[in-house]
């Protein structure tokens, strides 16, 4: 006889990971739309795509980046299209969480936007799977931002839905992508019955969010409006070792996902 056990499967912070690496940002500049930021310490960090929460530092710092490259043990790089601001320690100290969880990720070369379409060409194989969520920053409207992957015509190129209808084929020299990692694989032996989520926007503009159960989207860039939440009332069934992916556009998004564990 099959047994249920009714839970919380994932309550948390997706954006921050499972696991994660608290930093104190001392210092930050700004060169050439490539932001360097300098730790307090070691950071332990090597994937490039690694997912970095910037708060406390800056206007032009703050928000959730796939990391560019890691310059130095205490330093890493991302994309921002400003002016350049000088190298200035940061008083008081910001702050970096980085997700270190992301075991995919990597430099793009390429990119273009083909009625809505979005065709990102990496520098090498990106490892995607049709249904990953991926953070991309390269510094064009419509490229940057959280998104669901539709297709994998390469293991160099991976396609996604975009809010802009056109951009010219664009070689890129500065830029990332980085695969956001699973909040919740349904243990060994068991399938989960997926009930409910309840996604929470704390912050004073609106989000998107995408929700993926199994590398299949059940919620696509919704639209939470400022200081409200989302709730999706569901009955989904997902099979051992299956995994569920939840990440919004900003980083401060609360989730919580109910459901049902039948061994």
């Amino acid at each position: 006889m099959a047994t249920n056990s009714p839970a919380v499967l994932y309550r948390g912070n997706p954006q921050y990971g499972a696991t994660n690496v608290v930093r104190t940002v001392t210092t930050a500049a700004l060169t050439s739309n490539l932001v360097t930021l300098t730790f307090g310490s070691n950071h332990g960090i090597s994937q490039v795509g690694t997912i970095v929460n910037v708060q406390g530092v800056g206007a032009a710092y703050d928000g959730m980046f796939p990391i560019h490259s890691v310059p130095g043990l205490n330093q890493v790089t991302y994309v921002v299209t400003n002016a350049n601001i000088a190298s200035a320690s940061v008083t008081p100290n910001g702050s970096a969480i980085l997700n270190s969880g992301v075991t995919i990720g990597g430099s793009i070369s390429n990119v273009a936007i083909v009625n809505y379409n979005a065709i990102v060409s990496t520098s090498a194989a990106h490892g995607l799977n049709v249904g990953d969520v991926v953070v991309v920053n390269s510094g064009n409207a419509g490229i940057n931002g959280t998104w669901v992957v539709n297709s994998t015509p390469s293991a160099s190129i991976f396609t996604f839905t975009s809010t802009v209808q056109t951009l010219a084929s664009t070689a890129i020299t500065q830029g990332a992508f980085g695969e956001a990692p699973s909040v919740y694989t349904v243990p060994a032996s068991t399938q989960a019955v997926i009930t409910n989520a309840v996604i929470a926007n704390p912050t004073a503009a609106a989000i998107t969010v995408s929700l993926v159960l199994d590398q299949v989207a059940i919620a696509k860039q919704v639209s939470i409006a400022a200081n409200q939440s989302t709730f999706i009332d569901m009955k989904q069934v997902i099979d051992t070792t299956k995994k569920i992916v939840v990440l919004a556009s900003v980083p401060q998004v609360d989730v919580q996902i109910s459901g049902m564990l039948v061994a």
